[in-house]
């Protein structure tokens, strides 16, 4: 089951990426706007450096931590959300433009752009998921979704294949990805910083730290690591139990041989 487990694929490429947590003070960056300008600065200076394919940030990592869903509106089939019945979406996930270029996921339709601003229209991303669970049999793109709470429609602009978002076993694989620049006020500061290089991803942890110390030495970066390395970290508590369960087993394997030799020498 653990060799299975390794090589389950998780739906997006994790050669040639690294990945960086922002985590800028709150009370200096609670305002959207100042917090946009912030990543903005960020990720154009990163993407400058030699090396670099591509760069995006996402708020919540892949296999890192737990990406929470929500319960969605869906035109023309769940629209009333006095009732307490909306359907639930696994995973949501605000991403910058390029995050799929920069994670490897194909898109059918259109990714997002830098054209998806706060005062444009509402649109969305859904995983292949979504469109099997509310538009079996055809097709997503045009059709409309909210937040479960009086708001506009966000209009599905692309869909995106299933990937795994809490562990490798994740059976639930429903997502939704909304616009960086479109995102909610309950959206928190803390961003995941990723970047897709040709060369070896880990050697530029160092220069993303002094990249952003340069924009702003409050903001705290942590746990750089290879996307390699996120994807291996997340099976890590298995491996452990198998680990341990071997250790017990051939520790019982040379209990009964030392019996059994025991008593068949006597």
């Amino acid at each position: 089951s653990f060799t299975a487990l390794r090589t389950i694929e998780p739906g997006f490429r994790t050669a040639h990426v690294v990945a960086a947590r922002v985590s800028p003070p709150a009370s200096s960056y609670n305002e959207l706007p100042r917090s946009t300008t912030l990543y903005a600065t960020i990720l154009e200076r990163v993407a400058a450096l030699p090396g670099v394919k591509s760069v995006a940030a996402v708020d919540k990592l892949p296999l890192a931590q737990t990406v929470w869903g929500l319960a969605a509106r869906v035109e023309g089939q769940f629209e009333d959300a006095t009732r307490g019945s909306l359907p639930v979406i696994d995973h949501l996930q605000v991403v910058t433009p390029r995050y799929f270029e920069t994670m490897g996921i194909p898109v059918r339709g259109r990714s997002f752009t830098e054209a998806d601003r706060r005062d444009q229209v509402p649109v969305a991303i859904v995983s292949e998921s979504v469109v099997r669970r509310f538009w079996s049999g055809g097709d997503a793109i045009g059709k409309r979704v909210g937040y479960p709470f009086p708001s506009p429609w966000m209009t599905i602009v692309g869909v995106v294949p299933d990937t795994k978002q809490d562990s490798l076993s994740d059976t639930t694989s429903m997502s939704i990805y909304v616009p960086w620049q479109q995102r909610t006020e309950m959206s928190g500061t803390e961003m995941w910083v990723l970047v897709r290089s040709a060369g070896d991803p880990s050697a530029l942890g160092s220069t993303i730290r002094r990249i952003v110390q340069d924009v702003d030495r409050s903001v705290a970066v942590s746990d750089v690591r290879t996307m390699d390395a996120v994807v291996a970290n997340s099976v890590r508590k298995t491996r452990f139990t198998v680990l341990l369960v071997g250790a017990f087993a051939a520790a019982a394997l040379l209990l009964g041989a030392v019996g059994i030799y025991g008593v068949m020498s006597y």
